[in-house]
């Protein structure tokens, strides 16, 4: 998303290498998201090549995420995020889901280095991240 003070809801993408939501603007605002991870990726095709679920780029201030959710079904990958945000106090992310459904895999956080893992089939649930200072709500392992 290049624009500023877009709205979305519902926004979901399956399947895609790359980044899979990449957000450039200022004042998004996002309820409900999904990205589905292709069981064709690889650690080389994917993780190494610095991509993420969901991108909030360097340098934007101002983002909102409710209920976002990264599900993994690609074998024998670890990816260290799900999402990538820039490190400011006006880019929140609240109830974001990670999963593994390829039984095989590991996501170490759901948001930076906030959030508990979801490795080999299991789920792990976010309450609410504040990125600027790493400050988590309530986390739950399922």
């Amino acid at each position: 998303m290049n624009a500023d003070d877009v709205l979305s809801y519902g926004l979901f993408v399956d399947n895609m290498l790359g980044d899979m939501i990449s957000w450039n603007g200022e004042n998004g605002q996002v309820f409900g998201s999904a990205c589905n991870l292709s069981s064709d990726i690889t650690q080389k095709t994917f993780v190494d090549q610095g991509y993420y679920a969901y991108k909030v780029a360097d340098g934007v201030e101002n983002h909102m995420s409710y209920g976002a959710g990264v599900y993994n079904n690609a074998k024998g990958i670890t990816v260290s995020s799900a999402i990538k945000t820039p490190k400011t106090s006006g880019v929140q992310f609240y109830n974001t889901l990670i999963s593994d459904k390829s039984g095989s895999s590991t996501i170490t956080h759901a948001v930076d280095n906030s959030g508990s893992s979801a490795s080999r089939g299991g789920h792990a649930f976010l309450c609410g991240t504040n990125v600027s200072t790493s400050s988590t709500d309530d986390m739950l392992i399922l």
